[in-house]
């Protein structure tokens, strides 16, 4: 990566929210340890157990989150879109990374040691503030997700969960519809409603039929809100 695409990524990171409020000798420490990355799908960022070593702002793509027990089932799954950061969970706690983060898509991606972030957010209250709201919206969003889960009906789980991915995901298109861009396949839409591949393919072919949704090469476009 060349010293102005370095130097372009850097600025975008400093626009986002948990940065604006720092002053230049805490950008300049930022500056002077983080590093921009350039992935495409598919690249392992650290598995579940790994020292926790960097934390990550992700400034263009979607990565994948996932758990799995000790038989190596999954029971935990969560997209982190552009522009936040990640993981958030052990913050100060000097635990191993509690998840697995991979790459969905293609993705530019700020890295900056833990350290250094933690550093930043016990000398800055305002970053932390910052912080402490982006945490929020986190729990939000997994309360959300719970209430999704505990509905009994496999089938009546995966559109409550594809909405939950259109807020999540979603983004307008001209037409003022919100289009989930990432490329989303029936068997990851299943593993989020935690029903079978069949179920989920079954309810998205009567979204289709039912005028709700357009989906083209895996691309979802909700024509109804």
């Amino acid at each position: 990566m060349d010293q102005e695409s370095k130097q372009r990524y850097f600025k975008q990171l400093c626009r986002q929210a948990e940065f604006t409020q720092l002053t230049a000798s805490e950008l300049a420490l930022i500056k002077m340890h983080s590093l921009f990355r350039e992935y495409d799908k598919g690249q392992l960022l650290f598995f579940q157990g790994d020292p926790r070593v960097n934390f990550y702002y992700l400034l263009s793509g979607v990565v994948r989150i996932e758990r799995r027990d000790a038989d190596d089932r999954l029971n935990y799954l969560e997209y982190v879109n552009c522009l936040h950061g990640f993981p958030f969970r052990g913050l100060f706690s000097g635990q191993p990374y509690a998840y697995t983060a991979k790459t969905a898509t293609k993705v530019i991606i700020g890295v900056l040691p833990t350290q250094i972030f933690e550093q930043l957010l016990h000398q800055n209250n305002a970053m932390m503030a910052d912080v402490v709201k982006e945490m929020g919206l986190i729990i939000d969003q997994h309360e959300r997700r719970l209430q999704v889960m505990v509905n009994s009906s496999a089938s009546d789980r995966v559109l409550p969960a594809l909405k939950l991915l259109k807020k999540e995901l979603g983004e307008a298109n001209q037409q003022g519809q919100v289009v989930i861009r990432y490329p989303l396949t029936t068997i990851e839409l299943a593993e989020i409603s935690a029903t079978t591949r069949e179920t989920a393919g079954l309810v998205l072919q009567q979204l289709r039929k039912d005028g709700v949704i357009v989906r083209l090469h895996r691309q979802i476009t909700f024509l109804k809100a």
